[in-house]
């Protein structure tokens, strides 16, 4: 009875799906709802001849702040095939954010006198490091229909869900430059970028991502505390095959095994003749603590543990049959939340 409730409910979410989901528009800044506050553009930069750039910029309001003042956060990790991961932190008292009127989900994101961006374009001038981006090519959008729903459909705007976040693009090509005293490199790059706002760090979350040029793999997992039901969604891409698997119950549809403390984990998504298989792993120390919204803004229990540099196994299955096979030497695995594992 339990299992045909749940269907029932998500069911009709997915059917309202175009009427209340996010769109592209919410690249756009938000005006804050509550307080505390956060909003974070992620842009993931990967060149396959040196390694994968993630770049966030965001506005947080304090929890405590009587203020109530917009600061801003920048941050950059590099990571690169081989040598040391470099992270780059900066809070700022002063931020500009604004929605470009006249297009459909143009913005602007400045740091005065440090860095910009654009719905097309990043320019960051530190004193160590630079970097700059330009998007030269077509956005691949998570969905087809409503480019900008969420991976989770409607679930993501219920009115008692704090966290609202989707997909802007699983690749996007693009021309960037970096900078700094051990490194110089430019070239051409898959982009994966996603946007979230929230006013609350999410109960639990796991997060798998790959970009490349020729295919790409999402996915998303966990509960939030105005929806407290395990929920997964995913989608690979290639130019043979392409999978995109509806948000789906822990144990229904969805066989997971995590384990944070050893950076593993090994998913297996099901759907109507269709399977796909993830297992993705990365080395304990390449895991940083991320505490900015989780820590600093939202008074969170836990931080996120985060890394670049993950091998990822992907097998897709159709009907029982094995069709695809892929590796990612490289790419996004993250535990946040009650699945962290100072956690478990």
């Amino acid at each position: 009875m339990m299992t045909w409730i749940l269907r029932s409910v998500l069911f009709m979410a997915i059917l309202c799906n175009h009427v209340y989901a996010t769109t592209l528009a919410d690249l756009k800044p938000h005006t804050p709802t509550g307080q505390p506050w956060n909003e974070q553009w992620f842009y993931y930069f990967n060149d396959p001849k040196v390694g994968y750039f993630k770049i966030s910029m965001q506005t947080f309001i304090y929890a405590d702040d009587p203020e109530l003042k917009e600061r801003g956060y920048l941050h950059l990790v590099y990571t690169p095939l081989e040598g040391d991961i470099r992270t780059y932190d900066y809070l700022y008292n002063d931020v500009e954010v604004s929605a470009k009127p006249e297009t459909d989900h143009g913005f602007v994101f400045r740091i005065p006198g440090v860095a910009e961006m654009t719905e097309t374009s990043i320019r960051i001038n530190t004193p160590e490091f630079s970097f700059s981006s330009e998007l030269t090519g077509p956005h691949q959008h998570y969905w087809r229909l409503n480019k900008g729903a969420s991976p989770y459909s409607l679930l993501t705007s219920l009115p008692n869900v704090a966290n609202r976040w989707f997909v802007f693009s699983l690749a996007t090509p693009a021309h960037y430059t970096f900078s700094a005293d051990y490194a110089q490199h430019q070239g051409s790059a898959s982009t994966y970028i996603d946007k979230g706002w929230s006013t609350s760090q999410a109960t639990n979350y796991a997060f798998v991502m790959a970009t490349e040029a020729e295919r790409q793999l999402m996915l998303a997992g966990g509960s939030d505390e105005g929806f407290a039901i395990e929920m997964w969604a995913g989608r690979y891409r290639s130019s043979d095959h392409s999978m995109t698997f509806l948000p789906s119950v822990a144990g229904l549809t969805v066989e997971r095994t995590l384990q944070p403390c050893e950076g593993k984990l090994n998913m297996v998504l099901k759907g109507l003749g269709k399977e796909l298989r993830i297992n993705a792993r990365a080395n304990m120390e390449d895991f940083e603590d991320s505490t900015l919204p989780s820590l600093q803004v939202f008074n969170a229990e836990y931080p996120s543990a985060k890394t670049m540099n993950a091998q990822i196994d992907v097998e897709l299955y159709r009907f029982g049959k094995l069709k695809e096979t892929a590796h990612f030497p490289q790419g996004a695995l993250e535990f946040g939340g009650g699945m962290h594992c100072n956690a478990q």
